[in-house]
């Protein structure tokens, strides 16, 4: 049995009377990031932190996992694929890798992820240094992580990557009209 579920947290902006939003095309360039005295990174061009102050694996073992029913909705899935908008930090597709791992007979997760300005693994390491006990999955992930423009696959064991850098929307009807090799 196949089983999916969608995270639409970060849409993409809407049209505006004039015409479409104008979004800066992605080029592969990391996100300018402050570092907060907490360790915490934050972006200023969209004046917001990448997790929770308060406990950012909790939050997304609380939201992201609870939120969606998982890990019950794995019980009967011989595979499951997840989509979101906004990769981050990577760590809702980490703590969503920890907890397929525990299960006895874990699905095959795909994991779909759009990200206008991936960070570098630097960055990554930096941000999820916070987490310890993620580190065996942050490890695999930087093992892999070389983000470009466009579609890539990143396997991990027990789960397949495909991140998704630069505008979502021609990405999306890149992979549907069959002009990208996703």
């Amino acid at each position: 049995k196949a089983c999916r579920t969608i995270r639409m947290s970060e849409m993409p902006p809407k049209a505006t009377q004039d015409g479409p939003p104008v979004i800066a095309q992605a080029s592969g360039e990391a996100p300018r990031i402050e570092w907060l005295d907490d360790g915490v990174p934050r972006a200023p061009a969209f004046q917001d932190t990448y997790f929770s102050r308060a406990g950012g694996l909790a939050e997304t073992r609380h939201v992201f996992l609870g939120g969606n029913g998982l890990p019950d909705r794995w019980l009967d899935c011989d595979t499951f694929a997840i989509a979101e908008f906004g990769f981050g930090t990577g760590l809702n597709f980490l703590t969503t890798l920890q907890a397929l791992r525990s299960l006895e007979t874990p699905p095959k997760l795909t994991f779909v992820s759009f990200e206008l300005f991936p960070m570098t693994a630097e960055q990554l390491e930096r941000a999820l240094g916070a987490f310890p006990e993620l580190a065996a999955e942050v490890a695999e992930l930087l093992e892999v992580w070389a983000p470009k423009p466009g579609w890539s696959r990143l396997a991990v064991e027990g789960a397949e990557l495909l991140l998704a850098i630069g505008d979502a929307r021609s990405l999306i009807a890149s992979a549907l009209d069959g002009s990208a090799a996703v």
